[in-house]
């Protein structure tokens, strides 16, 4: 009997193969197959047994092509054929039919997709769209800040409903759209829109709450209060929207206490949360700011929260080395957890650490889901479990995560490079590439993004975009050691090697004063064809912990070394700590 079309992932013998990604897998341990081979396995698998005619395959492989088929075929076969050698329950699994055709001599069997625990997705969409600022433009980062704190209470009470974050500072700036444009724009059902007055120490805040199917107005309000009661006034507006939505929650209650702080702390701590978003330019102005916020009030959890969200992109672009990033990452998540456990940020930094620096994909999973548990529109938490899933080779659930994420944040850079991520990862290059050039069109100013579109590029074979693009990275961010290693490894890839290792002196240079990825130095050795330098450089990121070691089994760029047998151990320890380990842990957990 034939596997269903939708089955992505297929076991036989000792293998297993993952129809969506192209990869075939033996005990775990990935196997480097050729890309027609694998096409004609997909229709042995397929047919679960059955003869599959040659005219079949000729017809499905290499459709229209004027091509010595049959010898072609054989070709294709033979290589199927090495790539499957030896498997201790069958010797030939491939057999020949006579002059037929071809067909399995073991059983198929479809390996369902293991249950990834996400919330239930919403039907109901609600917008909230930036909340304008009346007052001089020293206070922007007032609205700003009420806007991201309006989100998140939302997610916190409205669990029925998407929340959709505003439109990014950049993108909304000038635009001649009203806000019911907007709002239509985003596909929403529900629409927040408001605006925060301040005149000496008196806060004015108006909200109005619209029903796009008819652009009625549902419930609108206006506040006035002193600027002590912010965090009451975002309350009770965030309880009014969920009542004229839902019809179903309690009066307004106030805040926990280590929720809340002096308005004055607060500002600060807005301001932090503002530079945090800003990238490793910003991110010393962030770090100072949180700081200062926690010296001044100690028991506000929010602020110790960001700050381990904050560390964690400090030790992906490498201001810090990891040790240093993985002490402070929790020791700040559990100190916010102490002093209110229901912070979802707080989770949301201990999955990371816990990811990248633990390798323990169980105790991640916990703290990601305990987030979106919080607050089900928690944009990073849905991200930090598609990288999880993305590690567990789980490629198919992991883009369906990220997109989550994107649909509540739509027009942020941020949501729209880290989907394209998890679609590279999966081997979906074009619906990445697309998703990278959203990004670039909302802020072609973003660093990062321009790398991830060199990556893209490499799988694409399009190497001269590739460079172009690492180049334009450095151009934005020139102090970066991520993005000169980028551009260094597309040079090599190019041919010019001099101007390659020039850059790679520098990189080892720069190693002596402050802190650079052994992982992205290995990445470029890779390029340079010098394999035994690379896998020197990729066990040093074994031992140093650095967060980018978990993704070596897995990594595209690292395709070239996957028939190297030093290569192949250290992958294999890799998964011996964190996909054998995490299973392990769930098995015991199960029974």
């Amino acid at each position: 009997m034939g596997t269903d079309a939708g089955d992505d992932r297929l076991r036989f013998a000792d293998f297993e193969a993952d129809l969506a990604t192209g990869e075939l897998f033996r005990l775990g341990k990935r196997i480097r197959v050729q890309r027609k081979p694998f096409q004609i396995l997909e229709l042995l698998l397929r047919a679960g047994g059955a003869l599959v005619p040659r005219e079949e395959i000729y017809d499905s492989v290499w459709p229209g092509v004027h091509v010595d088929q049959q010898r072609c075929l054989n070709v294709a076969i033979r290589k199927l054929r090495t790539a499957l050698a030896g498997c201790a329950s069958s010797p030939q699994l491939v057999e020949t039919v006579g002059s037929r055709g071809y067909r399995l001599a073991v059983p198929v069997a479809s390996l369902p997709l293991e249950k990834t625990n996400l919330p239930a997705r919403p039907e109901m969409t609600l917008a909230v769209l930036p909340i304008q600022n009346l007052s001089d433009s020293a206070d922007d980062i007032l609205g700003y800040g009420m806007t991201e704190e309006m989100i998140a209470q939302l997610g916190r009470l409205c669990k029925q409903v998407r929340v959709i974050a505003p439109l990014t500072s950049l993108h909304f700036q000038g635009t001649t759209k009203t806000q019911i444009q907007v709002a239509e724009e985003l596909r929403a059902d529900y629409a927040l829109a408001g605006t925060v007055l301040r005149v000496s120490r008196r806060l004015r805040i108006t909200a109005k709450l619209m029903r796009m199917v008819d652009q009625s107005c549902l419930w609108s309000e206006s506040y006035a209060r002193s600027d002590a009661d912010i965090f009451l006034v975002q309350e009770e507006i965030a309880r009014s929207i969920a009542r004229a939505i839902l019809r179903v929650l309690p009066p307004p209650r106030l805040p926990q206490a280590h929720l809340a702080t002096r308005p004055a702390v607060y500002e600060k701590y807005l301001k932090a949360c503002f530079f945090s978003k800003k990238l490793e330019p910003c991110f010393e102005k962030a770090l100072q700011l949180f700081e200062q916020v926690i010296r001044e009030d100690p028991d506000f959890a929010p602020a110790h929260a960001s700050l381990g969200l904050l560390y964690h992109s400090m030790g992906m672009v490498g201001v810090l080395p990891p040790r240093v990033v993985h002490e402070r990452i929790a020791s700040a998540a559990t100190k916010a957890i102490a002093l209110c456990e229901e912070t979802a940020d707080a989770h949301i930094a201990l999955g990371w650490t816990k990811l990248y620096y633990d390798a323990d994909l169980a105790g991640a999973e916990t703290s990601f889901l305990r987030a979106l548990e919080i607050n089900p529109s928690a944009v990073p938490a849905y991200f930090g479990y598609a990288a999880l899933l993305a590690v567990l080779r789980r490629h198919k659930e992991a883009v369906s995560a990220a997109q989550r994420a994107r649909e509540l944040d739509p027009l942020s850079p941020q949501t729209n490079m880290n989907t394209a991520i998890a679609l590279y990862g999966a081997g979906r290059s074009q619906e990445a590439l697309e998703c990278i050039q959203n990004c670039v069109d909302i802020e072609p100013g973003f660093p990062p993004a321009w790398t991830i579109a060199g990556w893209i590029w490499e799988v694409l074979g399009k190497l001269d975009r590739a460079v172009t693009a690492y180049r334009t990275a450095v151009v934005r961010c020139p102090e970066s050691p991520m993005l000169l290693a980028g551009l260094a490894r597309g040079l090599a890839l190019t041919g010019d090697t001099r101007t390659a290792r020039r850059r790679l002196a520098e990189l080892l240079e720069l190693r002596s004063t402050r802190y650079v990825s052994p992982y992205w130095i290995a990445l470029i050795y890779v390029a340079l064809g010098q394999q035994e330098d690379a896998l020197t450089w990729l066990e040093t990121s074994v031992r140093e912990c650095c967060g980018w070691r978990i993704f070596l089994g897995i990594d595209p760029k690292l395709s070239a070394l996957s028939g190297n047998s030093r290569f192949q151990r250290l992958s294999h320890e890799i998964q011996l700590a964190t996909i054998s380990r995490y299973h392990g842990q769930k098995a015991r957990a199960a029974a």
